[in-house]
């Protein structure tokens, strides 16, 4: 046999050359991956985990042939001090319960408790799930905690050094929060490694993704845009006004609710999300305090006593639907139905195309943050410590 002699250098070249193939497979795969990922930011799928629905915080949960009709399914002891909204997947219900300091998994078929998980400090913000199984908890402790979803145990905890401030948004592998002290930060979440953190202190609202970007509300009252991959500022718009809610990202565009100091009206822009170009800006009757829900090309938000709807392309108006007492939270859009709960503890359900009263149910306590739904069935928490799921 003849025998080979390989010298250090043309080693070292190979080695190279090998790495930089697994290099470009890996990006290949990456990519292959990603577009899967995107189909979870479309108002197609028939999910709530996160925060506003998905990554893009469109709030609708896509076309279903299940509609919701207002009847009971069933109930879920959480606590009165619970004051964090719940998520669902096709299979379970996530929320917090007891005094803030445990978590739920509910199965959503029957209502039962799957398992739970305790901690030494309350559960900040609304949770949020991946497609690979995990669902992501922020508590007071400083720590985002990953959890299986089908086993209850904690696969890890990444400590802050601050608290996160609000729910986290969940991009394939990618975990983005806000902290208390303003900054952004980027996970790895399956090697619980951090990516990136932001240098700037002005981070306010939850992080919305689209394609390649991150776009956040700042405490000065700017919108911007942050690449995902490195966390370097794309573009920041001036100051548009006072913070108070996260973007909605659809179709290329954002939408971003502002209220007036007066508190007697507000703004809501809609800019494109390439170069922050504001292509319209609609002046409402009332104050605006919650994120926009897109579906169909179409917007809908709250102002105090009001649900609205424009068109998304330049702001025509549809209808306009009022409410006795204020509407609390942001809008839930499930195909023909857009669903809000009022101060007074009512849900209505109101026709995404014409602006009636589909039908209304009256809880009897106020409603904690907005509905969420999955596979035939709207889940609720209100203020009597109690989860509420109706199919």
């Amino acid at each position: 046999m003849k025998r080979i002699i390989i010298h250090q250098e043309e080693l070292e070249t190979i080695r190279k050359g090998a790495l930089n193939e697994v290099d470009r497979l890996t990006s290949k795969l990456k990519d292959t991956i990603n577009s899967y990922f995107l189909r979870f930011k479309t108002e197609d799928v028939h999910t709530w985990s996160m925060y506003r629905g998905n990554p893009a915080h469109t709030g609708t949960a896509g076309p279903t042939h299940r509609m919701i009709e207002g009847k009971l399914k069933f109930t879920h002891e959480i606590g009165p001090k619970v004051n964090t909204s719940p998520i669902v997947t096709t299979q379970h219900v996530f929320t917090a319960a007891g005094d803030g300091n445990e978590f739920h998994c509910l199965n959503l078929e029957s209502g039962e408790l799957v398992w739970k998980t305790a901690f030494d400090a309350k559960v900040t913000s609304p949770a949020a799930t991946s497609w690979d199984g995990f669902v992501y908890v922020p508590c007071e402790d400083q720590h985002l905690y990953s959890i299986g979803i089908e086993s209850g145990l904690i696969r890890w905890k990444f400590h802050l050094d601050d608290i996160v401030l609000n729910t986290p948004c969940v991009d394939g592998t990618n975990v983005f929060l806000t902290s208390r002290e303003g900054y952004l930060v980027a996970l790895d979440a399956t090697h619980c490694q951090l990516k990136w953190i932001s240098p700037w202190e002005s981070a306010h609202s939850e992080p919305t993704t689209g394609e390649v970007n991150i776009f956040i509300g700042t405490y000065d009252g700017c919108l911007m845009s942050v690449w995902q991959g490195s966390g370097d500022i794309k573009w920041k718009t001036k100051s548009l006004g006072k913070a108070t809610s996260s973007a909605t990202y659809h179709s290329g565009r954002l939408f971003y609710s502002l209220p007036e100091s007066d508190k007697s009206r507000g703004y809501l822009y809609c800019l494109d999300a390439e170069t922050a170009k504001i292509l319209w800006r609609h002046e409402t009757i009332a104050s605006l305090t919650c994120t926009s829900s897109v579906s169909r090309d179409n917007i809908y938000f709250v102002a105090q006593n009001y649900l609205e709807s424009l068109t998304a392309e330049d702001a025509q108006k549809r209808w306009r639907f009022g409410t006795e007492t204020p509407i609390r939270f942001c809008s839930t859009v499930i195909d023909q139905a857009v669903f809000i709960t009022t101060k007074a503890g009512i849900i209505h359900a109101v026709d995404t195309e014409t602006g009636k009263e589909l039908w209304s149910k009256e809880l009897g306590a106020g409603v904690i943050g907005s509905s969420a739904y999955a596979d035939g069935t709207l889940v609720v928490s209100c203020e009597d410590g109690k989860l509420y799921a109706f199919e």
